[in-house]
């Protein structure tokens, strides 16, 4: 499995690599928490690569393939511990008349599907607009109202 960088101490594990291989690799009921941000739904392509979830043709086979991601998550996860998840409502398009996704809502009936049961939602300020506006501009209007500058 090709690992970027990793670090493991007695108390913890931090691996950055392909998610799924490393996954893959590691025996059951082994993770205490899990916290990550998956690609939104087709907010930002990172890579032309086959193996990113972020480079799906849509919306739906996006969560096909993000279907893998959880049911790993669900098999390495310890009975009665959880996983964070850090995700936001997507744009559906970028025409300026776009409606938003309940991302975060699909995201847990997924979770659901593989036995999570959710607990809570917390939300940030509007650091899910800034990160949007880092990779395109179709939401400049709704964030200058969201930021009282209409």
């Amino acid at each position: 499995m090709a690992v970027n960088d990793q670090e493991i101490t007695d108390r913890f594990a931090i691996y950055n690599a392909d998610c799924i291989e490393i996954m893959q690799k590691m025996r059951d009921a082994c993770i205490h928490l899990s916290t990550y941000s998956p690609p939104f739904g087709g907010l930002f392509q990172y890579s032309s690569s086959d193996r990113d979830l972020s480079n799906c043709l849509d919306y739906d086979k996006f969560f096909e393939h993000y279907a893998f991601v959880v049911e790993q998550i669900h098999r390495l996860t310890l009975p009665g511990r959880m996983t964070a998840v850090h995700c936001m409502d997507v744009p559906s398009g970028n025409t300026g008349t776009d409606f938003l996704i309940d991302f975060p809502g699909d995201i847990i009936r997924l979770h659901k599907k593989h036995a999570f049961e959710f607990i809570a939602r917390y939300a940030s300020s509007n650091a899910s607009v800034r990160s949007r506006q880092a990779t395109t501009s179709a939401l400049d209007g709704i964030s200058s109202t969201l930021n009282g500058k209409a």
